[in-house]
C-alpha cells in the first residue's frame, strides 16, 4: 500500500505514577485514510469540502486557488485543487493549496504525493506558524512519500510553490 496521509492521533489518558497521585501520559493511535474506499473515478469529481470520518477523527479538505476558495478535485490518482477555469487541470500547481483540517490534534508522519517529479515539483507544508519545504524525494515511481517528524496540529496547508509544480495528495494511506 502507498502512504498518502499517515497520522497519529494525540490524546491524553490519566495514569497513576508511584511517586505522584496522578500523571498525564499520551495515548497514541494511528488513523489511516483511504479517500476512495474502493477505487476512484477516472475523471475528476469536484467537491467544495469533502469530509472523511475514521476512528472518531474528522478530516475536511478544502482548496485555495490563487488565494481564494477553490474546489477539491478527487480522482483515482489523488486529490488536487481546481476552479471553474477550463485550463485548471485538477492537480495542485503553483499558488494552489489543499487545507487539511482535523477535529483533533494529530501528528503527521508521512505525506504521499502522486505525479511528483523531482526537480520540477516543489511544495510547502504549513501548520501553526511553521513551514517546511518538500522538494526532492525518491521513494517511488508513481507516488513519492515524504517522511515527516514533529508535524503536529489540527490544520495543515499543502501548497504548490514551483513554476512547473503539478501533483496530487495520494489517495491512500497506510
Amino acid at each position: 500500500m502507498r502512504a498518502a496521509l499517515s497520522v497519529v492521533v494525540l490524546g491524553s489518558a490519566l495514569s497513576l505514577a508511584p511517586v505522584m497521585a496522578s500523571a498525564t501520559t499520551q495515548s497514541v493511535s494511528t488513523t489511516t485514510y483511504d479517500f476512495y474506499n474502493a477505487g476512484g473515478s477516472l475523471f475528476d469529481q469536484v467537491s467544495n469540502a469533502p469530509h472523511y470520518y475514521v476512528n472518531g477523527l474528522d478530516l475536511t479538505i478544502t482548496a485555495l486557488v490563487n488565494g481564494k476558495q477553490g474546489d477539491v478535485a478527487l480522482r483515482w490518482d489523488g486529490i488536487g485543487a481546481t476552479n471553474s477555469s477550463l485550463l485548471n487541470v485538477g492537480e495542485v500547481t503553483a499558488t494552489e493549496s489543499l487545507v487539511l483540517s482535523f477535529s483533533k490534534a494529530v501528528s503527521l508522519k508521512a505525506l504521499g504525493l502522486s505525479l511528483w517529479e523531482n526537480g520540477l515539483d516543489h511544495a510547502t507544508l504549513s501548520w501553526d506558524g511553521k513551514t517546511i519545504s518538500l522538494d526532492n524525494c525518491n521513494t517511488g515511481f508513481w507516488v513519492n512519500t515524504f517522511a515527516l517528524s514533529s508535524v503536529t496540529g489540527t490544520t495543515f496547508t499543502l501548497t504548490g510553490t514551483g513554476l512547473l509544480t503539478s501533483f496530487r495528495l495520494d489517495r491512500k494511506s497506510t
